[in-house]
């Protein structure tokens, strides 16, 4: 990828964490002396809409509401170095994920509030046409050295959605050279509007707001991720943060979102009284959840004294970088980064049957005996639980000691629980397919 204006690298990056550093302080200072109105934390494609919501919102509640606005990435960080906001709204799962990994979010508010599409653009003058389908559509309309605007695919929810689109169509690596990344994906949308490039890729809501622009292809929903809006206070949360975040859910906000080309989802798709997996009903697992977790120091190597999880309550593991960890046998995923996090433990079996594993988080599950790895019965994984996230079934014989094998994680501490599946206590002969 390349930048419209060129800059040394570890000075932008100095540029950057100094710049998060010193506006998460400012805010700081600005909350202690008005602690009584909500900071509101929301990705910078939501810029129009909530302030329409807001203006809304002071006259019919007589309550007023701040927003700090810019990429989901961004705004996390800031969130993590200690800026006061009350409520954060992420276009991606991951970056809320990523917070509530770091305990910095209230689990119990998360819900799923928005949907939205990604699309081409091309000023609004261009008389250029797109299929998104014909071999060199795109290059075609970028020219001999026209640039395709996008927010980073390395980090802001709408470059990474980008990237996989483009990637799903065999368009990335041939485009690849051709991008410029912008902070957020507003930032991109100006690159467009302003004709500093031909093409660009935004959300649906964002080429609708800016009439400099106009929409010439529509990506295939099934070409990426779906295109979710999580809603959550944050741990330090104000008690009139919750009041807005209340409000976005009326029929006056509603028609605010859909006026703008939002989905609104249905209000109940985060209850954790109906947190399934598949056809699995997690009943157990999700009371043990709202428990109170025991912690676990995972193993680095193998061996003997590896610490062991038993189906009592609810663990927290606490995880080692994995270019730290001697695993038993390689993972079956083999995509981690010296980034992602592993851990060992043995698992203790006491009859016969199938067995759930059950995280909350993006992690990757491998149980192995005598060094050869499981096949799994069943395997299950969703986002619409704030409580876990990926389950994954195993048929065991009692007595056994299999060692669990946690890989590719992307947070330093994991909760899960191991429990037996639906008529485990009758004997049953396991079937280990490795």
């Amino acid at each position: 990828m390349i930048s419209l204006r060129s800059r040394p690298i570890c000075s932008l990056v100095g540029i950057v964490l100094l710049a998060t550093s010193l506006q998460a302080r400012g805010l700081a200072q600005a909350a202690t002396s008005n602690n009584s109105t909500p900071l509101v934390y929301a990705a910078a494609s939501l810029t129009d809409v909530l302030q329409q919501i807001a203006t809304d919102y002071a006259r019919d509640q007589q309550q007023t509401v701040k927003f700090s606005f810019g990429s989901s990435a961004t705004l996390a960080r800031q969130i993590e170095a200690g800026a006061p906001a009350d409520l954060f709204i992420s276009a991606d799962q991951d970056w809320m994920d990523y917070l509530a990994g770091r305990k910095l979010i209230d689990v119990a508010s998360r819900r799923d509030l928005l949907g939205n599409a990604l699309v081409l653009i091309a000023p609004a003058t261009s008389k250029v046409g797109i299929d998104l389908q014909r071999n060199r559509s795109v290059e075609t309309a970028l020219g001999a050295d026209g640039r395709l605007a996008l927010a980073d695919p390395a980090s802001v929810p709408a470059g990474k959605y980008a990237k996989a689109a483009l990637n799903h169509l065999g368009l990335w690596d041939r485009l690849q050279a051709r991008i410029v990344s912008a902070d957020n994906v507003r930032a991109a949308l100006m690159f467009v509007a302003r004709g500093e490039a031909p093409l660009g890729i935004v959300y649906e809501t964002d080429a609708r707001a800016e009439p400099r622009v106009r929409t010439v292809a529509r990506f295939p929903a099934s070409s990426h991720a779906p295109i979710i809006y999580p809603v959550a206070l944050t741990a330090r949360a104000a008690p009139a943060a919750r009041s807005f975040a209340e409000y976005l859910r009326t029929s006056a906000a509603r028609a605010r979102f859909e006026a703008a080309g939002f989905k609104v989802l249905p209000a109940d798709r985060k209850d954790v009284t109906d947190c399934r997996i598949g056809d699995w009903a997690m009943t157990s697992e999700q009371r043990l959840f709202q428990s109170r977790p025991r912690p676990m120091a995972a193993g680095t190597e193998p061996s003997d004294r590896l610490p062991s999880a038993s189906l009592e309550g609810l663990w927290e593991m606490s995880l080692s970088p994995q270019p730290a960890v001697r695993f038993v046998a390689p993972p079956s995923r083999q995509r981690a980064s010296a980034a992602d996090f592993a851990g060992l433990a043995r698992v203790t079996v006491p009859v016969n049957g199938r067995y759930r594993i059950t995280i909350d988080g993006p992690a990757w599950i491998d149980l192995l005996i005598d060094g050869k790895p499981l096949v799994a019965t069943k395997f299950g994984s969703q986002r619409s639980c704030a409580l876990f996230r990926k389950s994954v079934e195993f048929e065991l014989a009692a007595g056994a000691e299999p060692v669990l094998q946690i890989s590719y994680a992307k947070n330093a501490k994991l909760r899960l629980t191991i429990q037996p599946s639906p008529g485990t206590d009758e004997p049953r002969t396991p079937s280990q397919s490795h």
